[in-house]
């Protein structure tokens, strides 16, 4: 840490004026990687001025360029701006939508707005909870069969010429008596197989995702950008994240009027 030529930023106004360095400016390589790399840390820290700067924030980060080629700057720039818009979805996602998606901006970036939309939308509503609650529940399950032994029950020498059902007939009543005589502690509690359950936090800021799409497309599908080939990149695109939305909107109220809309 100490031998950085610019050292850890620890605010949020820091990190934005870092991130405004000009490529001319000394240092401006060192700048914007001290930046990139801690801005998703310090933005799920929920900093008390996060309200305030997360909109410039984003307003950098969607048209900052990777102009060292900086390893990983996409990772650490996608990372960034999904936290701003999971921790402030409203304004940020209105600053996505209204102020750029159908703006004078390329191709590249309108696609890359839908798709970090849509990460966003699946991590507030939980499912990237869920599925990696599921993954650790699968492995631990996995892990616990490995460990269980491969010969259950008694062994015992076997004379000739008997009857294999007759000791099968026996052996399953052994079993059955054995298991009546058995007292099992908290029989049938698998933590393995509980499901877990958590909060829909996107199911209240759905309408303000879906509906600024909608509005905007239509108002944009006569500009010369959505006739050329590009535009059928954006209408698939679009409806990608439209049903995404309604997807994670789950069983929130709304969510039929969303689908059917749609």
């Amino acid at each position: 840490e100490d031998l950085r030529v610019i050292k850890r930023p620890y605010y949020l106004r820091e990190c934005l004026s870092l991130l405004r360095c000009t490529e001319n400016d000394t240092d401006a390589f060192s700048q914007h990687e001290a930046a990139l790399h801690a801005l998703p840390s310090l933005v799920r820290s929920k900093p008390p001025d996060l309200a305030d700067l997360a909109v410039p924030l984003a307003k950098n980060l969607l048209h900052f360029e990777n102009k060292f080629d900086m390893e990983k700057f996409d990772e650490y720039k996608r990372e960034a701006i999904i936290s701003l818009v999971v921790l402030e979805p409203v304004s940020v996602s209105d600053c996505f939508i209204r102020d750029h998606l159908f703006s004078s901006i390329s191709t590249g970036t309108r696609l890359e707005i839908l798709e970090v939309l849509c990460c966003a939308s699946q991590e507030l509503c939980g499912q990237a909870d869920l599925l990696e609650r599921r993954k650790l529940r699968l492995n631990k399950q996995n892990d616990g069969n490995m460990k269980r032994s491969k010969v259950s029950g008694k062994r015992h020498l076997v004379r000739d010429g008997h009857d294999p059902s007759h000791d099968d007939y026996h052996g399953k009543l052994g079993s059955r008596d054995d298991e009546n005589k058995t007292r099992r502690w908290g029989r049938g509690r698998n933590d393995g197989g509980l499901e877990y359950a958590v909060r829909n936090n996107f199911g209240a800021t759905a309408a303000m995702f879906f509906y600024p799409i909608i509005s905007g497309f239509m108002s944009a599908k006569n500009e010369p950008f959505m006739q050329k080939e590009d535009g059928l990149r954006i209408l698939a695109k679009v409806l990608v994240s439209l049903s995404c939305f309604v997807g994670c909107s789950g069983n929130c109220l709304g969510a039929s009027i969303l689908a059917s809309d749609l």
